[in-house]
């Protein structure tokens, strides 16, 4: 039953992931909406400041066309590159599986406890996340009273993973290891979906130089953002470093995941890849310390220098997101300590303000929101409620040893992502809050001499 359950669960997320920004990915790579793909270049290049060498696979950047004559020479490719992020109809119901699967999660959760086949998730180590659920539902209620519906609905979706941390009792580190599979054929699709658009798609995270030609400079897959999936790669590794069944299993999640870091440009995955790699080290046979210890520096300084060839401003991206959280430190007392409204700043709320017309929807409505989980829960609930969301991290990883890379790895994710808005390490955070004690390390996560 838990190997249904799991290569279930692991198939809709499969399924979900590619669905979820297969549009955009159609539409940057010029596959689909082939006229607005054209018309960008037009803009973008002039007629004659492009090339479709190597291959033919489409337009690349020789020359931008100056702003001067019409043409759209920035980083990103301005606005004639914002269709790529539209939403058509036969898109929703797309989107809206990766919302049904943890609504489902959370309903099944909640009707195997009522029926006796399964408990919820003891109060001894969910009562953070079960605080911050009543600090969401206070929030809730003063925007209802305040007649705001549909930003409050927007909040609320944002916090679904906590309807997983205290109603999913049922799961367990077999559980976890069950969707390794289906989350390394993710990350595989992601990486054969990377080269094209590499290639050929229209540059909205600005370019990259390499080899004499200029390139696309990140790949985002059909993860809608590159930071998403590069921190999604990094998410897989630690997962699969403690609960991969075997040592293949272990070591295809870290090339995998390596791979798809470096494509998608993620700083911050590249951190999370280093830190996860010493744990792993760390706790590893005492003969193969050394080796692992000098192939793992390798390793990451050749990922540091790719990355960072690709991403000059990589610095100066970091530095943006601290300076945009410290401004949310600023205002009335009560907001700072319980948050302004619940909605405000999520990327639901943003689509929201677009589709109601919104002629400048590059700015958020509050300065740093929608960058990082700790920005979006200083937000929405302020330091009380960033403070219970540390205490859950800080819990999970004291009373579960073999969790604690994915607990790492998820925790430094929400601080260059909306974390809890972000599928499917939404639904990874809620399953690894809801993990139950496991004192010691786990078999696997410690080279014994024997195949396994």
């Amino acid at each position: 039953m838990a190997g249904r359950l799991s290569g279930a669960l692991g198939l809709a997320i499969l399924v979900a992931g590619l669905l979820n920004g297969i549009g955009p990915y159609l539409r940057r790579t010029g596959l689909i909406e082939t006229d607005l793909y054209e018309r960008f270049w037009d803009l973008h290049t002039g007629p004659a400041g492009f090339t479709r060498a190597p291959f033919g696979l489409g337009r690349r950047c020789v020359a931008h066309r100056p702003m001067e004559e019409g043409g759209a020479a920035v980083e990103g490719g301005g606005a004639p590159a914002r269709y790529v992020f539209a939403v058509r109809r036969w898109e929703i119901p797309g989107k809206a599986l990766k919302d049904v699967l943890i609504f489902t999660l959370v309903a099944g959760s909640i009707l195997a406890w009522f029926r006796g086949r399964s408990a919820l998730v003891p109060l001894s180590w969910s009562w953070p996340a079960a605080g911050l659920a009543a600090l969401v539902g206070w929030q809730a209620m003063a925007g209802l009273v305040r007649g705001e519906p549909v930003l409050t609905v927007a909040g609320l979706r944002s916090f679904a993973f906590l309807g997983i941390a205290l109603g999913a009792g049922w799961v367990t580190g077999e559980r976890l290891r069950g969707l390794v599979p289906s989350l390394l054929w993710l990350l595989a699709l992601q990486l054969l979906l990377a080269p094209l658009e590499l290639l050929r798609g229209i540059p909205v995270q600005g370019h990259m130089g390499l080899f004499g030609e200029v390139f696309a400079r990140r790949a985002a897959g059909t993860f809608v953002m590159p930071n998403t999936l590069g921190l999604f790669a990094a998410s897989v590794v630690a997962l699969a470093t403690t609960f991969g069944a075997t040592v293949r299993v272990r070591v295809l999640a870290w090339v995998l995941g390596a791979l798809v870091v470096v494509v998608s440009g993620s700083g911050t995955g590249l951190v999370i890849l280093a830190i996860v790699g010493v744990l792993r080290v760390l706790t590893g046979g005492g003969r193969r310390r050394g080796v692992a210890l000098a192939c793992l520096i390798a390793a990451l300084a050749a990922g540091s220098t790719l990355l960072v060839l690709g991403r000059p401003d990589i610095a100066d991206s970091l530095s943006g997101r601290v300076a945009g959280t410290g401004r949310l430190l600023e205002g009335r007392t009560l907001d700072i300590l319980f948050g302004r409204r619940l909605g405000l700043g999520t990327n639901t709320e943003l689509q929201l303000r677009i589709g109601l017309g919104n002629e400048n929807p590059d700015v958020r409505p509050a300065t740093g929101a929608g960058e990082s989980a700790v920005a979006a829960l200083l937000l929405q609930t302020g330091l009380f409620g960033l403070a219970l969301a540390l205490t859950a991290f800080g819990l999970a990883w004291k009373r579960n040893v073999p969790a604690r890379p994915l607990v790492v790895a998820l925790a430094l994710a929400g601080l260059s992502l909306n974390l809890p808005e972000a599928f499917p390490m939404n639904l990874l955070l809620g399953l690894v809050l809801a993990l139950p004690p496991k004192k010691g390390v786990s078999s696997v996560f410690r080279y014994n001499g024997k195949r396994n």
